[in-house]
């Protein structure tokens, strides 16, 4: 399984780098990995709601159910998301 509710240290190796271009509606509903730079962890999310204009996103934290809205294009530019194969959960 990816990154734990606790985090990981690292992000799934199946998984690659969210880009520019990902940002579509094709990604509500995935499971991605969040890296969190403040405690250096990868933390396994689910995008509830994606608004492609604004590039924005609800994100659902697994399993703990919190909610967040992030600003994609930043966590793209930064690297900090990783997409994973198949929604996530294998």
């Amino acid at each position: 399984m990816p990154a734990s509710a606790n985090g990981s240290k690292h992000p799934d190796p199946r998984g690659r780098r969210l880009q520019h271009d990902d940002i579509t509606p094709r990604l509500q509903g995935k499971y991605t990995e969040l890296y969190w730079p403040d405690d250096a962890l990868w933390y396994l999310v689910y995008i509830d709601r994606i608004d492609v204009r604004a590039k924005t996103a609800n994100i659902i934290y697994y399993p703990s159910e919190e909610l967040e809205e992030l600003d994609l294009d930043e966590i793209a530019k930064d690297g900090h998301m990783v997409l994973l194969p198949q929604g996530g959960l294998q």
